[in-house]
């Protein structure tokens, strides 16, 4: 439910309700932008009901934005002082925390909108009950700590001349903010297709209670990849050996440290070889020989995902190609 309270030169006053979606408030708030307005400080806001068309009390915030200059590289006058515009909301969505921050941090001609996402208890219990790690291990079985989700975050960035661009780069600036809008929507669709990754995660010793970051971009190429990764399970007998292969070749070689390549990262770290897809730790071992005959679902996973993708042999090209090169 969104409602405009009152509206003067000065002060534009909103009713934004509970139930508008992430995506939209982002939207509504570059178009305020963009006319000069922005909500300052947290005297701003206030939780509040109003009554919707069919008379059922909505809980939301009444949001003051007022009409005040953003900093920008052509205004010097704020070059040295501390300007924040800030804007808070956290919501409880099918029981799945939803938080937003806009923010202007001195010094800085940007404002980020930052998002985090706590999932729900409901949510894990779901991936426990379904027992997630039975897609991708024969042998172990899914427990309850290893499904506590972490927070989500996702972060992103506008400099503030998109608001305000010269003649020349309109077009462009508005490209820029409505891809913003598009992919936070995308993002607030799809989020939980991360939520077997996550699990994985503990599978190359990170904390289930350490924060998963990801840009709008990466989550954008992952969510392309939605199809795939929902169909990896136990990869086939040579598909896992070719892997393993190419994570001992990687691990044991002197010329290169890190590998970018097909959402992938191989990263030698300290005698370990830490592997990543789009950016989740998915894997961290020192010996690959032994996971020939045993299971290690981090492995699994990238194994098929890689090989249903199509792509195993595209990486093991390049990693032999730049350790050729680099000879």
């Amino acid at each position: 439910m969104l409602q405009v309270l009152s509206k003067t030169n000065l002060d534009t006053t909103l009713f934004i309700g509970n139930d508008e979606p992430t995506y939209r408030i982002i939207g509504i708030n570059i178009e305020l932008f963009k006319k000069g307005y922005h909500c300052d400080g947290i005297g701003a806001t206030a939780t509040t009901f109003m009554a919707d068309a069919c008379c059922n009390n909505v809980e939301g915030l009444r949001t003051r934005f007022t009409k005040t200059e953003v900093p920008n590289r052509k205004n010097s006058n704020y070059s040295n002082r501390s300007v924040r515009t800030y804007f808070k909301r956290k919501v409880v969505n099918d029981n799945t925390g939803i938080e937003l921050i806009i923010s202007n941090i001195k010094y800085h001609y940007n404002v980020d909108f930052s998002i985090r996402i706590s999932p729900s208890l409901q949510d894990q219990q779901k991936l426990l009950e379904g027992d997630i790690l039975s897609r991708y291990s024969r042998h172990i079985k899914t427990t309850e700590e290893m499904v506590i989700l972490p927070d989500i975050y996702t972060t992103m960035n506008v400099d503030t001349d998109d608001f305000k661009p010269v003649q020349e780069k309109i077009d462009e600036a508005q490209l820029h903010l409505d891809t913003i809008v598009a992919r936070t929507k995308e993002f607030e669709d799809n989020f939980k297709i991360m939520y077997p990754l996550l699990v994985l995660r503990s599978f190359a010793n990170v904390s289930n209670r350490t924060g998963a970051n990801i840009s709008l971009s990466e989550f954008d190429k992952l969510s392309r990849q939605s199809n795939i990764i929902e169909n990896v399970s136990i990869p086939s007998i040579p598909a896992r050996k070719q892997f393993i292969e190419l994570c001992d070749i990687f691990k044991n070689n002197n010329v290169i440290p890190e590998l970018k390549a097909n959402n992938f990262e191989f990263r030698n770290d300290h005698g370990d070889l830490v592997v990543s897809f789009f950016g989740i730790e998915m894997i961290r071992e020192r010996n690959f020989k032994h996971f020939q005959f045993f299971d290690h679902p981090g492995i699994n996973f990238c194994a098929d995902y890689l090989d249903k993708s199509r792509t195993l042999d595209i990486i093991e090209a390049k990693l032999s190609k730049e350790i050729i090169t680099r000879i």
